[in-house]
Parts: structure tokens; C-alpha cells; sequence
């Protein structure tokens, strides 16, 4: 159980994010072969190619906190001492666990307000509330990896600017290994 745990904790984002890119990039060539061959589609399939297009693009969110993929100014951080780095560091983490915490629970209002409203998607009739909540668990998501990564840096704070110097040269070996 320890080993699906911790390969999920590696991978959970990573493989939904692949199935889906799968489902749409299958249902786009069969829909295009459909009306340029056979002159007729699968009506169905751009709406459930917008849906995972949705849902990758938020998911996105807490797969790159995880592989620390932000968008960043990495010149300056690179400029400040060490501690000073993780003292930025942490503010950013506490900035992204707010902004996601504070999204997580207003979407708990849309979710009623869709669910209230019975609201579905045009052709497929989904349950767009179903929509809303897969959206609030990739905010909790974003704030579990944040808090992670927070976590992490302080670990790293404690154990010296020294373990950190040897941690970086490992992530980037791997970096290297993984592109070859």
C-alpha cells in the first residue's frame, strides 16, 4: 500500500494529465477523419475535448508546484544569500496557499449554485457541478503541493546551505540523465 501511496504522491498529475491528453488527441483525429472522409463526426466529441482541455489546464496548476515549474525570476532569487532565498520562498508558498485556500472555498458556492440550478453541459447533459468539483479538488491539490514544497524548504533551511548545494546537484544530474 506504502509503494501505490508514494507512486500516486509521484504521479498522480502526471498520468491523469497523459490520459487526457490522450482521450483528446484520439477523439480530435477520429472526429476530423470522420468529417473529411466520411463526411460526418462524432457530435459528442468536442464538447468532451473542451472538458478535458478544462480539466488539464487546472490540473497543470499543481503538477508544475510539484517540479517547482512557476513562473519566476530566478535571477534574483539566485542574487540573495541562502537564507534570504527560503525567506522568499516562504513567502511565495504562504502567497500560493492563500490564493488557492481562499479559490478552494469559493468554489464550494458555484459547486451549490450549479447543483441548485441543475445546470448541464449542452450535449452530453453532464452535471456541470461535477465539472466545478473536479475544478475545487485541483485547487486543493495546488495547496497540498504548495504546503509540501513549503515544508520541503524548510527541511532543506534547517539541514545548511551545504546539503542544499549537494540536493541541487543532484536534481540537476537527474535533469540531465532524464533528457539524454
Amino acid at each position: 500500500m506504502k509503494k501505490i501511496g508514494k507512486w500516486l504522491e509521484a504521479n498522480f498529475e502526471e498520468s491523469i494529465l497523459v490520459i487526457l491528453l490522450v482521450v483528446m488527441s484520439v477523439l480530435m483525429f477520429v472526429n476530423v477523419v470522420l468529417r473529411y472522409v466520411f463526411k460526418s463526426g462524432i457530435i459528442w466529441s468536442d464538447e468532451v475535448c473542451r472538458y478535458c482541455f478544462v480539466v488539464t489546464a487546472f490540473l497543470a496548476v499543481p503538477y508544475c508546484l510539484r517540479k517547482r515549474n512557476l513562473m519566476r525570476m530566478d535571477s534574483i532569487q539566485k542574487a540573495l544569500p541562502f537564507k534570504a532565498r527560503f525567506i522568499v520562498e516562504t513567502v511565495v508558498n504562504a502567497v500560493i496557499i492563500a490564493f488557492f485556500t481562499y479559490y478552494s472555498v469559493t468554489c464550494v458556492t458555484t459547486i451549490r449554485k450549479q447543483y441548485r440550478q441543475g445546470a448541464e453541459s449542452e450535449i452530453l447533459l453532464f452535471p456541470m457541478y461535477i465539472l466545478y468539483i473536479i475544478i475545487m479538488v485541483c485547487y486543493v491539490l495546488s495547496v497540498l503541493r504548495a504546503v509540501q514544497k513549503a515544508v520541503g524548504d524548510l527541511k532543506t533551511l534547517a539541514r545548511g546551505e551545504e546539503a542544499w548545494k549537494a540536493e541541487q546537484e543532484a536534481i540537476r544530474a537527474a535533469k540531465e540523465a532524464e533528457a539524454k
